[in-house]
């Protein structure tokens, strides 16, 4: 993970956690040292979520989970973990950070977007997309109850 040009952490998937996979999204907990990352198993054997903690400069695996579908991004809310579906144009799940479990999904209104990123703020959820032309989107989306 960098922070402008200062490296804060590597981690090797395979040597570090025993599950290598292709990252293709991460959420972290600062306040725990937790670190999710997500993406497909690089002998495509699945999507697995990997949770693991910084402990002393190095990664130490607590669980990894089997989730059943790629995610373009993450984003931990406080509380929970959120998800973007890579393959399913709209939907956002969100997961408890525990076990791993899908909490609720929903489709998003169609906005003829595709987004791929997520973040949390004080506003509510954000979601990082494109249009049909290419051109960058950040939508604020109310959380369904």
């Amino acid at each position: 993970m960098r922070k402008g040009t200062q490296t804060l952490e590597t981690i090797n998937t395979d040597t570090e956690l025993g599950h290598k996979i292709q990252i293709s999204a991460m959420a972290v907990d600062e306040a725990t040292g937790i670190v999710w990352l997500h993406g497909p198993a690089a002998d495509n054997s699945g999507f697995p979520l990997l949770r693991a903690r910084i402990e002393a400069g190095a990664a130490v695996l607590i669980d990894a989970k089997e989730i059943g579908f790629a995610l373009s991004a993450l984003a931990w809310d406080g509380e929970n973990l959120w998800g973007v579906a890579r393959f399913l144009r709209g939907v956002v799940v969100k997961i408890d950070s525990e076990t791993g479990e899908f909490l609720t999904t929903f489709q998003v209104p169609e906005l003829g977007v595709f987004f791929e990123g997520i973040a949390f703020g004080e506003g509510g959820m954000f979601l990082l997309g494109k249009d049909a032309d290419q051109k960058g989107v950040i939508a604020e989306i109310a959380i369904p109850e």
